[in-house]
Formats: C-alpha cells, structure tokens, sequence
C-alpha cells in the first residue's frame, strides 16, 4: 500500500515543471513545435514562472505537431509518467484535452476529480479564415460533445436499474466516434490553412479561439521557472486580444486554482 505525503504548492509546481521539461526535450530533440499556452503563458511574461497561485501548465499545439509528439512518446518507455489522450474514450479529458501524468503523485481538485500533478496539451486545428465558419464549427462540435458527455456522465454514475448500463455504454460508444471524424475532416478540409483553432476545448468566447498557424509555428524562447521553452511568436497580440492587460494582476478574490489537496506517493 502506498502512503500519501501532503505536498505544498511550491512543490506541486515544480513537479509540474519536471514534466513540461520532459516533454520539453522530446519537443527539441524530434524538432516540434509547441507554444506555452494560457495562464502558463502568462506567467512566462509576467512573472518568468508560474502565476504564483496557479497550479499546472498548458501547451499548444498544431494537430500536425500534436500528432508527431504523441507517435514519438508512444513508442518511448515513460516510467513515471503516463499520457492520456483527449482521443481515446474514459479519460479525463476526453473530447477536449490531452494530459500527462505524473504517478508518484495525487491531487484532489475542487470539482472532486483524482488524478496526479498534470500539465494539460490542447490542440489547434485547421480552420477556415471566416471567423462565422470557425464559431459554427466549434459550435457543432459542442454539440457532438454534449451528445457523448450526457451518456458518458450515466455510465459513470450507479443506476437504479442495472440493466440499463449496457445500452448507455452502446449509445456513448456511438456518439464518440462522430467527436473524433469530425476533427480528422477538419485536417482534411483545411489542410495548409493560415488560421488554427481551439476547437475542442471550449473557450468562452469562440470568436477568439484563433490563432495564426504560422504564430504556432515560429516559435521563440522565453524563461520559465529558470529554464527556456517554446512559446508563440506574437504572443503579446494573442495574449491582449484574450485577457486584455494580461500584466495587471487581478483582484484576490479571483487568484484560484484547481487543487484543493496534493500528495506525493510514497511505497
């Protein structure tokens, strides 16, 4: 049985930092391209690290550059640290966002949700220059989401009825695949595109969900917690069209993060 050691949030940071430098590596060593994203993002500009009450890390990702990380990392052994795939069923982050593990550790989050110190990987699609057609695109791949989301959520969830279960699995197994051809169509459809999109992940506003393939593409450099890593060219543009005065920290009452407990496992 493994003990559980209570891990500050310092320490849960730097763990998180020991994965982005990992995947880090793989990134340099195989030539992808990738952006720190998000809050992470921020950080990097504001505070040459993280946030300082913020608690994981958020890369970006062309669906070309995505797909090349993760055929490199499939066929690499990775002791400590374990990959889920917003592509495969019964993850966490299915349908929206890919995470990496690390499984010497656990958090419990606020929403109740158990997993170990993560970074999240998000994907930017091609997609057409019309914003209209982006914001229906994103729009339609909600609803497909929702459709798989609803009979997701009653597997996972006792029932009165046993009996039912089965045909709630059928029907979840049948909505994800419309989820994963629609995403693939878009690589196709779009393919050479000079505009990328958030489209799994729902941004509050789908109307900045954009960003310039090439932005994601030629990338550069800048510290985080002592280290270099790839972020996107532009970044100051997205960043204001986004958040707006990204360098004015914000009221107390909105300094939050995700975990409400943290553990290091121990044998």
């Amino acid at each position: 049985m493994r003990n559980m050691k209570p891990i500050s949030l310092r320490e849960q940071q730097l763990l998180a930092v020991d994965i982005l430098s990992y995947v880090a590596d793989i990134c340099e060593k195989n030539n992808i391209r990738y952006s720190l994203g998000g809050g992470t993002l921020i950080g990097a500009v504001r505070h040459k690290g993280f946030i300082p009450w913020d608690d994981d890390i958020d890369l970006y990702f062309t669906r070309e550059e995505y797909q090349k990380f993760v055929e490199i990392w499939q066929k690499q052994e990775h002791s400590r640290y374990q990959l889920e795939l917003a592509e495969e069923m019964n993850t966490i982050g299915t349908g929206c966002v890919t995470k990496i593990y690390d499984k010497q550790t656990r958090i419990i989050e606020q929403s109740g949700d158990s997993r170990g110190v993560f970074i999240d990987l998000f994907t930017f699609e091609p997609v057409p220059e019309n914003i209209s057609q982006v914001v229906n695109i994103i729009h339609h791949y909600k609803n497909l989401y929702s459709k798989y989301n609803k009979f997701s959520r009653k597997v996972r969830k006792p029932y009165k009825y046993l009996f039912l279960i089965p045909l709630l699995i059928y029907f979840r197994n049948r909505a994800f695949i419309p989820m994963l051809e629609y995403i693939k169509q878009l690589s196709v459809n779009y393919a050479g595109s000079t505009n990328s999109a958030m489209v799994m992940y729902f941004y509050h506003d789908f109307e900045k969900a954009c960003i310039p393939t090439q932005d994601l593409i030629q990338t550069q450099y800048l510290e985080f917690e002592g280290e270099q890593y790839q972020v996107m060219a532009n970044y100051h543009e997205h960043l204001t069209m986004y958040y707006g005065d990204y360098m004015q920290l914000p009221p107390e009452n909105e300094r939050v993060n995700h975990t409400k407990k943290a553990y290091r496992l121990n044998d």
